[in-house]
């Protein structure tokens, strides 16, 4: 067992419905797995195999836990994974050279998922690796990726974010107050196949088709999924995002008529306030 790479997932304890299917895949499809787990809840044990649990209590929210359980690992490098994102197909070597490469190429993030397409450069001769620079939006995000400790607790910052607010606020404070200072990656390989499961609280009616298809009956009664409507209105976001052309035209719609986005609200407020992160 590796002990410079560990992974941590994290979760709550009101998402413990989640950990059985999450631990049961990862264990089908990643069998060779020899990197320690660990997982972030509140104060629930989890009894799943091959897991450690750190309990964090109530007291944290999502960026003060994740701190927390950095101080009670020695790894230098983390695979940061969510409790809704579970591993979909067969994990071969490929999680094995990413990380020789980043050991070797001072690589401090590598996201291992392009789920809305970065429009940047790739990295050199690379057809799946994808520069993230400083200024982009979202570059840096929670979907999974292969995070360097020290650069993970300097964009943490030791402030205290619940998961929306670290996307957003600290992504624009990035933005706003330093460059990265250190190479960052998407891989768009998708290498551990993931697949998102839950949004707004319910199961995703595509992942759940996806499972059934491969034989896998995921039970979804506690939880339940999301109606149709809303699956097509969240298909279609997606696919906004996804068009470079169309997402710049409903942007530009937007700031016609004087509509602003989420994270625009945001970067008005952090430039207020911008003094306060130098």
């Amino acid at each position: 067992m590796r002990e410079d790479v560990s992974i941590i997932v994290m979760s709550c304890d009101a998402y413990s419905d989640l950990w059985h299917d999450f631990f049961v895949l990862k264990d089908l499809y990643w069998n060779k797995c020899e990197y320690p787990t660990y997982l972030v809840t509140n104060s629930k044990d989890c009894t799943e195999n091959n897991v450690k649990t750190i309990l964090c209590g109530d007291v944290l929210n999502w960026t003060g836990r994740l701190l927390y359980s950095l101080e009670q690992i020695h790894s230098k490098y983390v695979i940061l994974m969510l409790e809704d994102y579970y591993i979909s197909d067969y994990v071969d070597s490929k999680i094995s050279e990413a990380i020789t490469f980043i050991e070797s190429n001072n690589v401090v993030y590598y996201k291992l998922e392009e789920r809305t397409p970065l429009f940047t450069e790739y990295y050199g001769d690379s057809k799946f690796l994808k520069k993230i620079d400083a200024n982009v939006e979202y570059g840096i995000s929670l979907l999974t990726s292969i995070w360097s400790v020290d650069f993970l607790k300097k964009v943490i910052n030791n402030e205290d974010y619940t998961a929306w607010e670290f996307e957003i606020k600290r992504n624009l404070k990035n933005d706003i107050t330093h460059s990265l200072d250190g190479l960052c990656l998407c891989d768009t390989r998708n290498i551990l196949h993931i697949e998102h499961m839950v949004q707004r609280g319910k199961y995703l009616r595509e992942g759940l088709r996806r499972f059934k298809k491969k034989g896998y009956i995921i039970d979804y009664r506690q939880r339940g999924k999301l109606d149709i409507i809303t699956s097509l209105y969240l298909d279609l976001h997606l696919y906004i995002r996804q068009n470079k052309q169309i997402f710049s035209l409903v942007r530009s719609l937007f700031s016609l008529f004087g509509i602003k986005s989420i994270s625009e609200k945001y970067a008005e407020e952090i430039k207020k306030d911008e003094n306060k992160y130098k």
